[in-house]
């Protein structure tokens, strides 16, 4: 993704739950999304995660 000055990555080295989680969960009370998802369902097992 490009900005303005510079490039964004888009690729973390590691991620938590509860970094995916939360959105998910706002999106979902605010009617954003019509269904509820579970975070650790959408991540590859080979996705670094912190605890």
């Amino acid at each position: 993704m490009q900005l303005a000055h510079g490039v964004r990555s888009v690729i973390a080295t590691t991620i938590s739950l509860a970094d995916i989680q939360r959105p998910l969960d706002f999106a979902f009370k605010y009617g954003i999304i019509d269904q509820h998802y579970d975070a650790k369902a959408m991540l590859a097992a080979s996705v670094p995660m912190t605890r």
